[in-house]
């Protein structure tokens, strides 16, 4: 007795539709795009790619902006972790009757550092406060980590050092190294024709400049700030 071999049957998509297999319902054959098909449309025996992640963009070691691009492979994605470098920003004063001012963390500039020691004396003023626990009191509101970090080491010293005394060595400490010499600078080459402001104000601006070196060997006196008024003046006040 003969075998027959019969011919294994194709599954086409001619058969399908003769069938009616759901599978097929709803199907409409070749309207979507290229780029739209999925996946399965794909050859089987071609490995899934993985979209390559960018090159880093090329940046100049120098720059002070610089972005540092890495990639995690993880669940066959690529994950994008962007770190910006962290710039200083300036510090401010937030002063406050209630409590002790609060220093924010960042660069003191000189105008800064005595709004700081002014806050700072209203708040005295303001409790009350004694002498000898003045610089216990203002510690807890600055929150630059550099200074506090510093306040951590010579802690004992620091508390009961004379808050004046206090305030000199944070000036030593955290302010540009010639920024006396910046100020007095700006001082003695100030002029009221200069200024293009009026004797009111050109003065008034000296004299908060001259403020800024309150407590240090650089302050100008009286009779040396009143010269100095006097030898710029313009020519029509000099009249």
């Amino acid at each position: 007795m003969s075998t027959v071999m019969l011919e294994p049957l194709r599954f086409t998509r001619t058969t399908a539709v003769a069938q009616q297999l759901p599978i097929l319902k709803g199907l409409t054959t070749n309207t979507l795009p290229r780029n739209s098909r999925p996946l399965s449309c794909q050859n089987p025996s071609l490995p899934l790619k993985l979209p390559t992640p960018p090159p880093p963009s090329s940046v100049s070691s120098n720059s002070s902006d610089s972005e540092e691009d890495t990639y995690i492979q993880k669940n066959h994605a690529y994950i994008r972790q962007v770190h910006l470098s962290t710039m200083s920003a300036l510090a401010t004063v937030e002063p406050t009757s209630a409590k002790a001012p609060v220093l924010t963390a960042g660069d003191i500039s000189p105008a800064v550092m005595m709004d700081f020691e002014n806050a700072a004396l209203d708040f005295f003023v303001s409790k009350s406060v004694p002498a000898k626990k003045q610089v216990t009191m203002i510690i807890p509101g600055i929150k630059d980590l550099r200074i506090r970090d510093w306040i951590s080491a010579e802690h004992t010293r620091l508390i009961n050092l004379p808050f004046s005394e206090f305030m000199s060595k944070m000036r030593s400490n955290y302010l540009h190294q010639d920024w006396e010499d910046q100020i007095r600078n700006q001082i003695l080459t100030s002029t009221l024709v200069s200024s293009k402001v009026s004797f009111w104000n050109w003065s008034q601006q000296l004299l908060k400049l001259n403020c800024l070196l309150r407590g240090t060997a650089s302050v100008f006196d009286d009779a040396a700030l009143r010269n100095h008024l006097e030898a710029h003046l313009d020519e029509e006040l000099r009249m």
